[in-house]
């Protein structure tokens, strides 16, 4: 029996594909079996870059210049070391938005949620939080109390629902129509929005730029925080940095992970805007882990926005081969799939989608599944550097292989 555990639902300690693995390469990902699988989840989205040999070894030469140094840990809250503000640096510049303007270490994107929605408590001047239906944000209690997903599975967590607004996410014009003039009537009400902008987990849905766009002006005028989670979507999955960059508005706050270190250690952070430093300015708050700016995780952020300014030009370009094998692949065989950049999802029966999911691993390709009330399938989120002929001919495979299956909607 194992002795570790997860409640992934129920306490357990099954993963999806039952693989125990040993080593990566590059897009792939090797069993104890040495048997190959391309790893089409990139690491639950977090191996944005692949298993990367480059990377990991720029890692490790900033880890030795630690560990050589004896400062494994360094207290935030008693000392200051200079990684803390050159690296917050590095961050915005890579953001590259003038209106943010402080950034905040934490150790995960479900901590990500926890701190936004604490700093939005403390600031906002309605009396409502607003967030998507199918939304997931993260699996800490204020993060449970605004994913719309999971309120069946995290029920008797008891997360505090008393100023939750959870919307559907419109589907189609008409439905962005309603929900802006929702929006308009009820604004005054509404403190906060927190958007996922691509539902992730609840298998890649988006709205139209000009519903966000709208929306965005909307909250700016009625003087709502705008809050984005792009930790599954930041990080070139889109096609651009983040898919705030699509718009014409900035967000007052963005929440990232996952990709901001490859998912070497547990990062992540938070990036406010000056508007909300300037609200927070006098406030009386807390939220600090004894590893909140640990130096080693931090020291991966740095490496890892090193590697993407460096490989900038081939990483753009890579982005670009993905989304047209994407968009190609799905016409050739008629699929009805939601494409966004790099990542898709396709609507799958579920009676199949167990034996669909285990057809693509024995043909050595991993990919993740999605289940809501409405509807269930697999999802992609390639590596954005992966090999384009590799991605090409494993797609090609996964298609041929839901295709058997016949009626799979």
């Amino acid at each position: 029996m194992n002795r570790y555990a997860m409640l992934n639902g129920q306490l357990t300690t099954n993963n999806l594909h039952n693989i125990e693995v040993v080593r990566g390469e590059k897009q792939n990902l090797i069993d104890v079996n040495n048997r190959r699988y391309v790893d089409l989840s990139s690491g639950l989205w977090n191996v944005s870059l692949g298993y990367n040999e480059e990377l990991n070894f720029n890692i490790k030469e900033k880890f030795m210049e630690l560990l050589d140094k004896n400062i494994p840990y360094v207290d935030m809250t008693s000392y200051f070391h200079e990684l803390y503000n050159s690296v917050a640096e590095k961050i915005l510049d890579f953001v590259d938005e003038k209106n943010f303007d402080r950034v905040f270490y934490t150790n995960s994107g479900s901590e990500s949620l926890e701190l936004s929605i604490k700093i939005v408590n403390s600031i906002m001047r309605g009396n409502y939080i607003v967030s998507f239906s199918d939304s997931y944000h993260g699996t800490f209690y204020g993060g449970m109390s605004i994913s719309g997903i999971s309120k069946d599975i995290v029920k008797n967590h008891n997360p505090n629902y008393d100023n939750r607004l959870t919307l559907k996410m419109p589907s189609n014009i008409e439905e962005e129509k309603k929900f802006i003039t929702y929006i308009e009537k009820e604004g005054n009400d509404i403190g906060a929005i927190f958007i996922e902008p691509i539902i992730g987990s609840g298998g890649i849905k988006f709205c139209s730029l000009d519903f966000y766009n709208t929306l965005m002006e909307l909250c700016k005028q009625k003087d709502i925080i705008v809050v984005f989670d792009e930790v599954a979507t930041g990080f070139y999955k889109t096609g651009k940095k983040f898919f705030f960059k699509y718009l014409e508005h900035t967000p007052d706050i963005l929440c990232l992970s996952k990709g901001l270190n490859n998912g070497t250690l547990p990062s992540g952070s938070v990036i406010i805007s000056k508007k909300i430093g300037e609200m927070l300015s006098g406030k009386i708050m807390k939220h600090m882990s004894t590893q909140n700016g640990n130096l080693l995780c931090i020291s991966t952020v740095e490496s890892t926005l090193d590697y993407y300014k460096k490989k900038k030009s081939e990483i753009e370009e890579n982005i670009k081969k993905i989304n047209c094998i994407n968009n190609e692949l799905v016409r050739e065989y008629s699929f009805n799939a939601r494409i966004f950049g790099t990542i898709m999802a396709i609507q799958v029966n579920k009676n199949f989608l167990n034996n669909i999911l285990e057809d693509i691993k024995q043909s050595g390709i991993l990919v993740y599944r999605f289940v809501t009330k409405e509807e269930s399938g697999i999802s992609i989120f390639p590596p954005i550097n992966i090999d384009d002929k590799l991605y090409r001919k494993s797609l090609k495979l996964i298609l041929k292989t839901i295709k058997k299956y016949g009626d799979i909607q």
